[in-house]
């Protein structure tokens, strides 16, 4: 007897709503709220313009951690060289032409 085909356990075939449902909300807030949005930030004051725009800026370029390497005395770097059959193949046919 062969083995079933495909998933076995998966319990449902295609999206589930809520991957449906926030779909549409990333479409609507990307297309007629974004339209809103950018009427409501072209009358706002510069203080609170800049504010909501700082905010909304890192929805989509978020901060990135800042990442310090801190070693704690001598750092050693090890860089083996490995050869290869094919390596050594070739430096011995470099070394019949001379």
């Amino acid at each position: 007897m062969a083995a079933p085909k495909g998933n076995q356990y998966a319990k449902n075939k295609g999206k589930h709503q809520k991957t449906k449902e926030w779909e549409a909300l990333g479409e609507a807030i990307t297309t007629r709220h974004a339209d809103r949005f950018n009427k409501i930030l072209k009358d706002l004051p510069d203080d609170k313009f800049a504010d909501k725009f700082l905010q909304v800026l890192e929805y989509f370029k978020p901060k990135q951690a800042r990442v310090e390497n801190v070693h704690q005395g001598d750092v050693s770097i090890n860089i083996q060289e490995v050869k290869t059959y094919a390596d050594n193949k070739a430096d011995k046919e470099a070394d019949a032409g001379d």
